[in-house]
């Protein structure tokens, strides 16, 4: 009796211990999330006390933005509200070099080369001249002119693996023929592609719930035969393999990571050796997405430059931005394939548009891919340029452990490294710093890969990296701030 007296006496003091315990945890982390919400709250307040006399766009852009929304319910992805940081102009009337000019009459140079297709600069004066030229003999012809043979032979010449040229007109629209192609030649479904990896607008790449899915008029039997894999991950791509059996047409990987709002990776030799090889194993077609970065890393396409490609060559590649310097054109290049599957595919393809067979684009092209190379290498030059001098501007402003640059030197993502898991609109560390570039006319996105070109000069990069000083002095100053209030 009394054994089993003592044993619940113990229990019911160990209850109480517990039930104490429980409750100075609670109130601990009751105390914790209170603090943490007052900072973030103090910090939310000192950004917005920043940005607040942050240039905004003038009256003619203010206007024009109010009478494209009357008419225009969306500007897609070219909305500036969307980049979060206040003092963007939204309309743009001329381009020259590596500079814009918008509606409200600031001159900005120009990180973003119209999200990558200017390659050589705006208003390259030999491929005017060449467009100029085609214009006056036609442009839509009842059919094809002769450019479009000569740029789908100089593209298979200059790309050692490739046998066979397709063209459309936008990035969206290669890679959605691309997945036809091996599904085509294959026979079977499934497409392999990394979660969060932007391959275009077409349904097929849509993500999230279904519910979310509904919302943009997607259904779930457009989304139903891909697979995720993550990149530079090859275990993942083995495992996505296994889950499907015998029924991957094709891996879609990017040219490298360029995820948006992440910081960006090269792939590595194991995984694109490592897919390069199961592809080949499983009968199933490699895809690279090469639409942002091909011609502005190399003219035969980025996995050409040993430090992305390792050596591997792709069964389909897909190119737009930069292939004809903001002329409409896309192209996929191709591979014959085993017993000429690939190339029968292509023949078998119904698929047009309007505006496909434009003589134009491909006199841009023509005129373009000649320059690439140089072009490329001038806009290595500046962005490296542009990168040490804002690494060294950060050190000097106590930032330098914080703020980071991915990516080549061509194509920057810039960082900070402290707010890489926030959610964008707290990201304001990175707001402040671009809020304050716009004040200094200097464009560059917060969240999207950055690009430069072969217009870009030395006295550009020194004109940026004055403003960009401006903009890590504001960035110190607010982290002062709220140093001083927690």
């Amino acid at each position: 009796m009394r054994c089993a007296f003592s044993y619940h006496l113990s229990l019911w003091t160990l209850c109480c211990g517990e039930k104490q315990q429980w409750n100075r945890f609670h109130r601990n982390c009751c105390a914790r999330m209170a603090s943490d919400q007052a900072a973030r709250a103090s910090e939310a307040n000192a950004y917005r006390a920043v940005v607040a006399n942050i240039t905004r766009p003038g009256l003619a852009d203010t206007k024009l933005s109010r009478r494209a929304e009357a008419v225009m319910p969306s500007l897609t992805h070219l909305d500036v509200s969307t980049h979060i940081a206040p003092g963007y102009s939204q309309f743009f009337t001329s381009g020259r070099g590596a500079t814009t000019t918008s509606t409200d009459g600031r001159v900005w140079i120009d990180y973003m080369c119209s999200y990558g297709p200017v390659l050589l600069g705006h208003q390259n004066s030999e491929v005017d001249a060449a467009v100029q030229k085609q214009l006056a003999e036609g442009d839509c012809l009842p059919g094809p002119s002769e450019r479009m043979v000569e740029c789908a032979e100089m593209l298979v010449r200059i790309t050692p693996w490739a046998q066979w040229a397709l063209f459309a007109k936008n990035g969206s629209d290669a890679t959605a023929l691309a997945v036809r192609l091996a599904r085509s030649a294959t026979g079977k479904r499934v497409i392999l592609r990394a979660p969060h990896a932007y391959h275009g607008a077409a349904a097929l790449w849509a993500e999230g719930l279904p519910r979310r899915l509904h919302k943009q008029g997607v259904l779930e039997e457009d989304v139903k035969y891909l697979a995720p894999f993550q990149y530079n991950d090859l275990a993942s791509v083995q495992a996505a393999m296994d889950a499907v059996s015998d029924d991957v047409a094709g891996v879609m990987v990017s040219a490298f990571m360029w995820d948006y709002a992440t910081p960006h990776e090269l792939p590595t030799a194991e995984f694109l050796q490592g897919v390069r090889k199961l592809c080949d194993e499983r009968g199933a077609i490699l895809i690279c997405d090469d639409v942002r970065s091909s011609f502005r890393v190399h003219p035969a396409g980025t996995w050409a430059d040993p430090r992305f490609g390792h050596g591997v060559d792709p069964d389909l590649t897909c190119l737009c931005k930069g292939i004809a310097n903001g002329h409409p054109l896309s192209a996929i290049l191709g591979r014959n394939g085993q017993e000429h599957a690939l190339r029968r595919a292509v023949k078998r393809l119904r698929a047009t548009g309007s505006f496909w067979a434009n003589a134009v684009p491909f006199v841009a092209a023509l005129a373009t891919i000649p320059q690439a190379a140089d072009a490329a290498a001038r806009a290595v030059a500046c962005g490296v340029r542009l990168r040490e001098g804002m690494l060294r501007q950060a050190a000097a402003h106590g930032l330098g452990d914080d703020f980071a640059c991915s990516g080549p030197p061509q194509m920057p993502y810039w960082y900070f490294r402290s707010e890489r898991d926030r959610e964008l609109a707290e990201r304001y560390r990175i707001l402040i710093f671009c809020a304050t570039c716009t004040e200094g006319h200097v464009w560059i996105h917060p969240f999207h890969t950055n690009f430069l070109g072969g217009a870009h000069s030395v006295a550009d990069i020194d004109s940026t990296l004055q403003v960009t000083e401006k903009g890590f002095a504001r960035v110190a100053a607010f982290l002062q701030t709220i140093s001083a209030k927690l």
